[in-house]
């Protein structure tokens, strides 16, 4: 079961981490290049996975190495989500709508803190990503699984409008919800196909 979820969450959070909403807030942040290693670094790790989970089932020390790459693994997932909902709050102010304190973490009052927060988070997951590629090298797996690197996101501000179609409807759809759902002090949970941001559509 675990390695099922393995499976599934490494290849999420490696998208979630080459999208453009945690590309903005990291080029706006000056974290950027943090963003780019946890997202090399992830890929690696999903290169050698098919490898490392079938000496799971020999190899108790490998086990183990998955275990802690899954917990890591789910840290990363949530920290990537937090830096996209801050993204997409920040959206929503640009088009007007009043975003209040989602709770005392997300906090408008202090937007020094927040970066603070969410910026040593980022460095504690890198930390603990990093110490599991040196334990991967030491294994010595085998690369089974061919992974396709994401086209790097334009680095400016330029959006194509033209090439940006059927979005602007669903986005304000959850904006909408969510801020709803603050005021009315609702726990609110939008499924989202794909990554944390936009799709990209031939």
């Amino acid at each position: 079961m675990a390695d099922l979820l393995l499976s599934a969450l490494i290849p999420a959070v490696v998208n979630k981490a080459a999208d453009s909403p945690f590309q903005r807030i990291g080029e706006m942040w000056g974290i950027n290049n943090q963003r780019e290693r946890l997202h090399n670094m992830l890929q690696e790790i999903q290169a050698v996975l098919p490898d490392a989970e079938e000496k799971a089932n020999s190899n108790a020390a490998v086990k183990s190495w998955l275990e802690k790459l899954q917990s890591a693994a789910y840290e990363a997932d949530g920290l990537v989500d937090d830096f996209c909902y801050e993204e997409l709050r920040r959206d929503a102010m640009r088009r007007g709508h009043k975003v209040g304190n989602v709770s005392d973490f997300f906090s408008l009052e202090n937007p020094a803190l927040l970066r603070y927060r969410l910026s040593g988070k980022l460095k504690k997951v890198l930390g603990r990503v990093d110490g599991l590629i040196v334990q991967m090298e030491r294994f010595g797996f085998v690369q089974r699984q061919r992974v396709h690197v994401v086209n790097r996101i334009r680095t400016d501000s330029l959006v194509v409008e033209s090439k940006v179609v059927g979005r602007d409807e669903d986005k304000e759809k959850v904006v909408q919800l969510l801020l709803e759902g603050r005021e009315n002090n609702d726990l609110i949970v939008v499924p989202a196909e794909g990554a944390c941001g936009q799709s990209n559509q031939n």
